[in-house]
């Protein structure tokens, strides 16, 4: 559309993706990522919580679902972590 033409005559009508644009591309994805990750590590943290809060209260069974909760979405994070060190 329109904003699309306006952006390549503003950046001087490259027709082709050039390095500089995906080297810029790979940041912001890396930057993605890894907001990502600690969004995944937050959430992760409060899951733990809530299994050891539900464990004192004696609710075993909540607890062991929070304690699964909490390992997958930490290996999660760390696949992902993974993923973009080696980016």
């Amino acid at each position: 559309g329109f904003l699309k033409d306006m952006s390549k005559w503003l950046s001087g009508g490259q027709k082709t993706d050039s390095v500089r644009s995906a080297t810029v591309k790979l940041k912001v994805f890396n930057k993605r990522l890894t907001r990502n990750t600690k969004k995944m590590e937050m959430t992760a943290k409060q899951a733990r919580d809530k299994a050891v809060r539900l464990r004192k209260a004696g609710d075993m069974e909540g607890s062991e679902f929070h304690a699964r909760n909490y390992l997958q979405i930490k290996k999660q994070a760390r696949a992902i972590d993974h993923f973009r060190t080696n980016l």
